[in-house]
């Protein structure tokens, strides 16, 4: 979710000095060099070398809200496309009960 990527992940890319560009909706992909941080939403259509899923735990993907096959069924789908975007390597993290998804 965008509040993770915020809230956990971009404080700690700064804090170890790692070159960064938020993808944004408006933010070209192209704008500036260092890693990109995007939501799952935000790289549908884009390829990178290396893609970092970050946070598959149970509650957070798919969300506590996606109770119905329909919901579960469209955050399967998301994270086919997130996962689809890497050319190389693919990194999935988690901690505690790792997701149904994964």
């Amino acid at each position: 979710s965008h509040r993770y990527l915020r809230d956990d992940i971009l404080p700690a890319v700064r804090a170890a000095g790692i070159p960064y560009l938020l993808l944004e909706a408006d933010t070209p992909d192209y704008a500036g060099s260092g890693v990109r941080l995007a939501t799952m939403h935000r790289v549908k259509g884009l390829e990178f070398e290396h893609v970092f899923i970050a946070g598959m735990r149970a509650g957070v993907m798919p969300p506590a809200w996606a109770v119905t096959e329909a919901d579960l069924l469209r955050e399967r789908c998301l994270l086919h496309v997130a996962a689809s975007r890497a050319r190389e390597t693919l990194t999935v993290t988690g901690w505690g009960k790792m997701s149904a998804l994964v």
